[in-house]
């Protein structure tokens, strides 16, 4: 877990370079609000982990009591403790984006935020065709928004054969 703590640290620190770059931008402007979301959300799971670490530490007995002393146990909840840790900074990410897609295509189309699917406003914003993707950066974005729904779903993911 070290190495996560210095990725998060690492992670952190980017992130708040990003905020003071576009600390010129109006306070309610959106890349801004998106970023502190983001950097918020790092920090977040950057002081879970230093806590955890710390319990570990100074109180090695009592965090081994926790599992019953069974290695295994204390192997799994590592595991599952850090990939929760970067899901929640991987989901905070995918639906932050979604968000400022959704006001992008608002603004650029006259419709509302609440468009229905992902799929008509990535076409609109990266001038494609919808459920014919032929730039890559489109097929990204449906790869990550496949990849949102199934974190979404708890690791369970039907395709819809169309629509894609």
């Amino acid at each position: 877990m070290t190495n996560l703590l210095e990725f998060l640290e690492e992670l952190h620190s980017k992130s708040i370079d990003m905020i003071d770059y576009f600390n010129n931008l109006p306070e309610k402007e959106i890349r801004k609000d998106y970023l502190k979301i983001l950097s918020g959300e790092i920090l977040v799971s950057l002081c879970n982990l230093k806590i955890n670490l710390k319990f570990a530490e100074l109180q090695p007995d009592e965090f081994k009591a926790i599992f019953n002393s069974e290695d295994k146990q204390i192997e799994n909840y590592c595991h599952n403790f850090t990939d929760n840790l970067l899901n929640s900074i991987l989901d905070t990410l995918i639906f932050q984006s979604e968000l400022v897609f959704r006001l992008l295509y608002a603004n650029l189309t006259g419709k509302t935020v609440v468009e229905r699917g992902i799929n008509p406003i990535l076409a609109k914003l990266f001038e494609d065709t919808e459920n014919n993707w032929q730039k890559d950066e489109c097929r990204l974005m449906v790869l990550l928004w496949i990849i949102r729904n199934t974190i979404h779903t708890g690791g369970i993911y039907f395709q819809k054969p169309l629509g894609k």
